[in-house]
């Protein structure tokens, strides 16, 4: 026989309005309930075990009190009936539902079975769980004799379901409510009309609020399956109670049939689940926020369970996999599946014939944890990856992009190195300037003596040019490690590459057409020439190489607003106006891997003896030291392209060829002459201070040559000593030296002895804080500059004592 719920009384009936609920103690009532002739009660345990039993249960089981308080509920239960008993039973503790009442078999202790009713309500302690459950059990064979006491009892098995915070309805065969329990007698005086005999729908339409109204198909399926006479379960809804507060009730409706199938009507349950559907709710919205704060997170994180697969992960792990596939990250893939599939997919930085031993390494990382370990992706960002086990020994793994650390780490390893470089050469071209100057100076002294063979003076011409293309070389290396102070002038760009133009064609040779594009009248701007000329050359040096078989080079200059003229995109904006210096060839080009690393120091592609590396790095740092930039751009047989842009500077200084700069390609090209008269030598005395030997020897003869007296001093405290003992007209000295004194500490305490001496400084390295404090105080001597030419040091030398002669 299936079982099937059964109504609690055998009439249907409704408290008047008006009267009052009795107020009997609880226990009173049980009691009285417990020791009923008429039906069988029972206690029973969470655990099914009986509790206590009254005399008639023990009559309609055979079995006695001290037997069954032995046993379980379960143990009595016929085997056809159990699973909906313990469904039934479990729904209660689990909270889906707030007590049943089932038609089920009993097993008297005969072994006979008999038909019952039983209705089960739970007790509830103070935490909300089941202390234990009320049973209450009715032999159906005896349904004549019971029906007089069931209706006796009817009111306190009501009273007992109140309890429980719901109520029970019942409809007839028409759905006309026919009863409803005391638990709904505050909402049910809300309504202008008797609920009893009343369409069931006409109720609910009154009692629901209007966003449950408003959901109409929801309540159109419902009326369906009611008039379908399907049972519902767990159907919840809003409702006004009566003390003016929204509850959420859950109903519960079972169809009843009569043995023949005749439908006789529905019997339910409604529970008032207000406090649980609100916790559930604000559980709900914490879980979402939670969820979405996770996904949110800027890091990639990803939980794996105890048998490492995946259970959750964010956006940001998401959006690291460059591959994206369902067949990966899907809830549930196993984590060695995973770091396999991604392997296979390309996901990983690494060579076909090492990706098996990553794949090992990466799985064996996993499963050793706490770890940490980092690896590039294919796309080229570096991730470091950190997993820790979680408290029920799973995994949670956290991924940080730190492509950018890696970047940033390995420019300050480039520039700690570029430092390092700086700084050796800053100390080796200080030295090869002294070496360059006597060269310089002795194949001067050679040249004026040479006469008139010409084999002789030709050979003496090359290695001036030689020693003079050395100079600039170390020139070049001390602009690019910033051990020479930039001298920015009004620079006319045009002017400029107008005098310029019969060198860069000689310099191309014939094979080369040089081209210059150039619209404007003048374009004046702020910059070292020297410098500038330089940066030039090297561009024009470098075309020419890229072009053996001949091309052409495009010289052009432009002028306009940085947006205008720059390509280079997510440059920062300015509004001041830029000039950009553009040399292009038609040459061999660059690959990718070479345009990377061709603005890098010491990088090139030319033989040992053709290039040293310094000329675009050079090209570079000079435009940064102006307050510009360089753009490069080039492709393999397309030619290459430089662009230099410089702010402009609109204050044109005046030109004449008295006042012009002599370029330093020009000066490379100038043959000493005769030494320069300097009237009244004889009376002069000078002091010469220098500590490489061989340049204060050179320097001492030339002196003495024109005529002055000269005292020679290897460093600054041996000077010191000379200017304390007599008077001098000049001191030259060099500024780094060994010693307690440099050059500069000299020149000072030598004003302080003669504040009327005349000094000239020299130096191959002008990088010093001395010398830029002095330059910043303007109290800067006259500055000669390394390796310099034997009628430089006298021109100097005459303006020096000249300019100190004039009146004031």
């Amino acid at each position: 026989m299936s079982t099937t719920d059964i109504p609690v009384s055998g009439h249907s009936r409704v408290e008047s309005r008006a009267e009052k609920p009795r107020s009997l103690p609880v226990s009173d009532d049980f009691e009285e309930l417990f020791e009923s002739p008429l039906v069988g009660v029972a206690l029973t345990a969470p655990d099914r075990r009986f509790l206590r039993v009254n005399k008639t249960l023990c009559r309609l089981t055979g079995y006695g009190q001290d037997e069954l308080l032995e046993m379980r509920w379960d143990e009595i239960t016929h085997a056809d009936e159990l699973d909906r008993s313990l469904e039934l039973f479990d729904g209660v503790l689990e909270g889906r539902r707030n007590g049943y009442v089932l038609r089920k078999k009993y097993l008297r202790r005969d072994g006979n079975a008999f038909n019952a009713v039983v209705s089960s309500t739970p007790v509830r302690a103070a935490d909300g769980s089941v202390d234990h459950f009320v049973s209450v059990v009715q032999d159906v064979s005896e349904t004549t004799r019971m029906r007089s006491a069931l209706a006796e009892n009817e009111e306190r098995l009501s009273g007992f379901y109140d309890v429980t915070h719901g109520f029970l309805w019942e409809t007839g065969a028409d759905l006309q409510i026919t009863f409803l329990s005391r638990g709904v007698d505050q909402a049910v005086r809300m309504l202008p009309f008797d609920p009893i005999g009343s369409d069931p729908k006409q109720v609910v339409d009154a009692f629901l609020t209007d966003r449950e109204l408003a959901d109409g198909p929801r309540w159109n399926g419902f009326w369906t399956d009611l008039r379908a006479r399907r049972p519902f379960e767990d159907y919840e809804f809003e409702w006004h109670s009566g003390d003016g507060i929204t509850r959420i009730a859950r109903a519960n409706g079972y169809p009843q049939f009569a043995d023949d199938g005749t439908f006789l009507g529905y019997r339910g349950t409604c529970t008032d689940v207000t406090e649980e559907r609100l916790a559930m709710r604000k559980m709900e919205a914490s879980n979402r926020r939670m969820l979405e704060t996770f996904d949110n997170l800027g890091e990639a994180v990803a939980l794996f369970d105890t048998d490492d697969r995946l259970v959750a992960f964010n956006r940001a792990y998401s959006e690291m996999f460059p591959v994206s596939e369902p067949t990966l990250l899907i809830p549930g893939a196993r984590f060695e599946d995973l770091v396999r599939g991604c392997a296979a997919r390309g996901l990983y930085s690494v060579d076909k014939q090492e990706l098996d031993a990553f794949v090992t390494q990466r799985i064996r990382d996993h499963r050793n944890r706490p770890s940490q370990r980092e690896h590039r992706l294919c796309d080229g960002r570096w991730v470091h990856v950190r997993e820790n086990t979680t408290s029920d020994g799973g995994t949670l793994l956290i991924q940080f992009d730190v492509t950018q650390l890696k970047t940033t780490e390995a420019a300050l390893q480039h520039a700690q190195k570029l430092e390092t470089v700086g700084r050796f050469a800053g100390g080796v071209v200080h030295d090869f300037n002294n070496i360059l100057s006597v060269i310089q100076g002795n194949l001067d002294l050679l040249r004026m003596n040479v006469g008139d063979d010409e084999r002789n003076r030709d050979l003496v011409d090359q290695c001036i040019a030689a020693a003079t293309r050395g100079a600039a070389l170390t020139g070049s290396v001390l602009a690019f490690t910033r051990k020479r102070r930039a001298e920015p002038e009004p620079v006319n760009l045009v002017e400029l590459l107008e005098n310029m133009g019969r060198l860069i064609r000689s310099t191309v040779g014939d094979a080369v057409r040089a081209e210059f594009e150039i619209e404007m009248p003048s374009c004046v701007v702020r910059v070292d020439r020297n410098q500038l000329e330089n940066a030039i050359m090297n561009l024009v040096v470098n075309a020419r190489d890229a072009m053996p078989d001949g091309g052409r080079l495009m010289i052009g200059l432009e002028y306009g607003s940085p947006a205008s003229l720059s390509v280079i995109p997510d440059q920062p904006a300015s509004r001041k106006p830029v000039a950009c210096l553009t040399v292009r060839d038609t040459g061999c080009g660059m690959t990718t891997e070479v345009l990377d690393s061709a603005l890098e120091p010491f990088f090139t592609t030319k033989d040992a003896e053709k290039g040293s590396g310094l000329g675009l790095s050079m090209v570079q740092q000079f435009a940064v030291r102006s307050g510009g930039r360089v753009e490069l751009f080039s492709e393999p047989n397309q030619g290459t392209t430089v662009r230099i842009l410089f702010p402009v500077s609109f204050c044109r200084p005046a030109f004449t060829p008295e006042t012009g700069n002599i370029s330093a390609m020009d000066a490379a090209t100038l043959k000493l002459s005769e030494a320069v008269p300097i009237s009244g030598s004889a009376q002069r005395r000078v002091l010469v201070v220098d500590d490489s030997p061989s340049l204060r020897k050179l320097v001492v003869n030339v002196l003495e040559s024109a005529g002055f007296g000269v005292t020679a001093a290897e460093n600054g405290d041996d000077a010191l000593e000379c200017l304390q003992s007599r008077q001098f007209d000049l001191l030259v000295t060099d500024v780094v030296m060994p010693g307690t004194l440099n050059g500069c500490d000299l020149v000072r305490k030598a004003r302080q002895l003669n504040a009327a001496m005349a000094i000239l400084l020299t130096t191959g390295n002008v990088g010093d804080d001395a010398i830029f404090e002095m330059l910043e105080t303007g109290d800067t001597p006259p500055l000669l500059r390394k390796p310099f030419r034997m009628r430089e040091l006298l021109e100097q030398v005459r303006k020096v004592l000249t300019d100190d002669d004039a009146p004031d």
